[in-house]
């Protein structure tokens, strides 16, 4: 009787010895988990490939015999579906050999150490032979029966699973700040000391804010990262205050007692604030900045742009700047700024604000949302209608515009807007299938003359991005 079981092919109805050659040392082990090691964590890489390659193309079944030894070697093994095997305690498990038609082969040989059971062992990606194994009972099968399995499709890398339902999509345009304390952070749009208007962050601490109210500018970074590395160069921060103060920059560890504050005077009116980071300690991950520390709240304002980390190290990235621009593409000579409003509730929003000045172009317009791969679709349901959120200065005339990747695929939705706070929705049932592109143009058709719309919360309730 064989102590080594044999390990055959069955091609046309009739068993053959496989002919291959051997993968890496082949020795017994104790461990299922410990084959399952082996195999992963090949040496040679090309033998690895060679051995996946030949297997996903294979369509020859693959036989582990893992009878007793009343089983001669050489016997005739014969194909059955979803057959499984077991084997009497004190077998263990040795790689087999490979072929260019069988890619990876486990097996079974006498010898110490009984398996407790396993499933594929992951040797189903090879497009191999899956086996069930079990040593609490001395019962197993006799017939040589086999299983085959063909190859699996490989998985979707972890944290890399797309999103294959409609799920809504909401735009607003709130900056990127965390207030304490009592402050306010908002988007705002002022013209610099060059005339050109500026998207910022509007910083506000009122009355009854906490002496120590504030606003986290940026946090949460991985670990690793450090907003001010060696500290070698400033921070700096373009600043409009509408009155003369101070701002305190406070860096922060992970453990935010471990910390630095630095303070600079601000004179009213525009200019460049430059902190000194050289006392800074190592692995800097949050950034907040607090408006007159110490004193009451009584309405101190402050307009920020342009936080500059120049040697921030974030991942790959190298150097941090924040600016607060809204996400909108614009054309035509329109324009597209941060603001913001106090709405009909009387609370103070961050909204998109689009201007059709003297001299744009009759089609002048913003894109709102853009881009995405094969997949991508904002009106996944169209029964659902596109919303949005405007105050209008003016009575006047907003038009939807949705597009395929194909621009001259598209609908044009158009809706009435009346002087004030409205939402206005759009039926979008006759939008094409696949949009990608969402563009508003306001008062299409009509010159320019100043035309202000303001936009906020739109609303795409079916909706699938690809970023």
């Amino acid at each position: 009787m064989s102590q080594e079981k044999s390990i055959e092919t069955v091609e046309n109805g009739s068993a053959t010895p496989i002919q291959g050659q051997p993968l890496a040392n082949i020795e017994a082990i104790e461990q299922v988990a410990m084959v399952s090691d082996k195999m992963i964590n090949r040496k040679e890489k090309d033998e690895e490939k060679e051995v996946r390659d030949s297997a996903s193309d294979s369509k020859t079944a693959a036989v582990v015999e893992t009878h007793s030894s009343s089983i001669e070697s050489g016997a005739v093994a014969e194909q059955s579906d979803g057959a499984s095997y077991q084997d009497v305690a004190g077998y263990n498990f040795v790689e087999g050999t490979s072929t260019e038609e069988n890619g990876l082969v486990l097996g079974a040989v006498e010898g110490d150490g009984g398996l407790s059971s396993f499933s594929t062992l992951g040797i189903a990606a090879l497009g191999v032979l899956a086996t069930s194994l079990s040593s609490n009972t001395d019962e197993h099968r006799t017939d040589a029966s086999t299983t085959y399995v063909p190859p699996a499709e490989p998985a979707a890398p972890a944290g890399n699973t797309l999103p294959t339902e409609a799920a809504a999509m909401k735009l607003d345009y709130n900056p990127v700040a965390r207030t304490f304390g009592g402050s306010q952070a908002v988007a705002e749009s002022k013209a610099d000391d060059n005339s050109v208007v500026q998207s910022m962050l509007k910083i506000v601490k009122p009355a009854g804010a906490e002496t120590w109210a504030g606003v986290a500018i940026s946090e949460g970074h991985a670990a690793g990262s450090d907003l001010t590395a060696d500290g070698s160069q400033a921070v700096t921060v373009k600043v409009y205050a509408e009155q003369a103060g101070k701002l305190m920059l406070k860096l922060e560890q992970a453990n935010p007692d471990v910390n630095v504050e630095l303070s600079e005077d601000v004179v009213q009116g525009w200019q460049t604030l430059s902190f000194d980071v050289s006392s800074a300690p190592d692995n800097i991950v949050t950034a907040a900045l607090f408006p007159d520390l110490g004193v009451a709240g009584n309405g101190q304002t402050y307009l920020i742009d342009e936080v500059n980390f120049p040697a921030a190290s974030i991942g790959d990235t190298t150097g941090l700047k924040l600016d607060y621009n809204p996400v909108a593409r614009t054309f035509g000579g329109s324009q597209a700024v941060a603001e913001s409003l106090a709405d009909d509730n009387s609370v103070i929003q961050s909204l998109l604000k689009i201007v059709k000045p003297a001299g744009a172009e009759t089609w002048a317009g913003v894109a709102i949302a853009e881009g995405g791969p094969e997949g991508t679709d904002f009106t996944v349901d169209n029964s659902q209608a596109v919303t949005m959120k405007v105050y209008a200065e003016q009575a006047g005339e907003l038009m939807l515009k949705l597009e395929q990747a194909n621009p001259d695929v598209n609908v044009e939705l158009k809706e009435d807007v009346a002087q004030g706070w409205s939402t206005v929705s759009f039926d979008v049932s006759s939008a094409p299938d696949n949009i990608v592109t969402a563009a508003v143009f306001p008062d299409l058709g009509v010159a320019g003359n100043g035309q202000t719309y303001l936009i906020d919360e739109v609303t795409f309730p079916s909706s699938i991005f690809l970023a």
